[in-house]
Formats: C-alpha cells, sequence, structure tokens
C-alpha cells in the first residue's frame, strides 16, 4: 500500500516464503494501483477475488477517488483466519448473514485477542475494519503481547502453586 498499490487477491497461495524466511506477496493480476490523490491510474475494474478472502463490496466496487485498501485488510484476516484454523474462510455474505466463526477459532486454540484483531479486519462492513494496514498490524503486535504477557502471568501463578505445594 504504500507503493499505492491494492493486491485485490491475497490469500495463502498468493504469500511465498523466500530462503532467508521473508515472506512475499505473489500474482498481481488483479491488483490495482493508485496515484496520490486516490484516483486509479487504469480503467480496468476490480475482479471479484476468491471467495472467502473477498470482501462484499470487491464484487461490486466503483471506481472512485478513494484508495479501497480495505478490501486487502479483509483478505488479510481472511489469510489469517486460514492459517489459524486450518479451514477456508466463510464468504463475506456468509459473516455478514451468520456471523464471525469465533466458535471454530476457539476450538483450534486461537487466543481471544488474536481472535478480536481477525474478527474486526474481516468486518463485513468495510467502515467498521482496520482502515490502514499499519492499524491492523499495530493492534495484532498488541494482541500478542497481551498473550505472551497473560502466557507469562499464567506460567507465574503455575509455578507459585508448585512451590506452596511442596
Amino acid at each position: 500500500h504504500s507503493h499505492n498499490i491494492i493486491h485485490l487477491d491475497l490469500k495463502p497461495k498468493n504469500i511465498m516464503r523466500d530462503k532467508a524466511g521473508n515472506l512475499l506477496l505473489i500474482d498481481f493480476g488483479l491488483s490495482k494501483q493508485y496515484d496520490e490523490k486516490g484516483e486509479p491510474e487504469s480503467s480496468t475494474s476490480i475482479g471479484l477475488g476468491t471467495p472467502g478472502y473477498a470482501p462484499i463490496e470487491q464484487a461490486n466496487h466503483r471506481e472512485g477517488k478513494d484508495f479501497p485498501v480495505q478490501m486487502d485488510v479483509y483478505a488479510l484476516g481472511a489469510t489469517m483466519l486460514k492459517m489459524l484454523t486450518g479451514q477456508r474462510p466463510p464468504e463475506a455474505s456468509d459473516i455478514l448473514n451468520f456471523g464471525f466463526p469465533k466458535m471454530e477459532m476457539k476450538q483450534k486454540g486461537v487466543p481471544q485477542p488474536i481472535i478480536g484483531v481477525v474478527e474486526k479486519a474481516m468486518k463485513p462492513q468495510c467502515n467498521r475494519r482496520y482502515q490502514t494496514m499499519e492499524l491492523m498490524m499495530a493492534a495484532m503486535d498488541e494482541a500478542m503481547d497481551e498473550v505472551k504477557g497473560n502466557e507469562e502471568k499464567q506460567k507465574r501463578n503455575e509455578e507459585s502453586e508448585a512451590t506452596t505445594v511442596d
């Protein structure tokens, strides 16, 4: 996004890892480039994306003076859901109608702070999602810090219980 490009087909198959362990995006076939004013640089329409990874608005997005990064935010949330559960994410209309699949994530042992980040990224209404990738990554960093803090607290409690029993 720092280069004014929206990927529009972010999903596990389009992420690769190089030998140094860096993650790389591939397959920019649906991507669009925007100028500094948020206007598209080409007149090609936005494609539908991949079911489960594309937000509702991607199917009928109208070009205008915007840079709809929230579409990629949704797709990254869906990618994280797939990585954390091993299951294909539900289509956006299913989330709108039946709700976000929190229970599936809980059953896989995903901590609540992480579930919260993924759920917000995948909100059916684009104005309720993270408005930038930077905001989403900051929220994920906070969630990870919370999870680590909870794990450390639990470990201290267990150690304390073990010494009081002896």
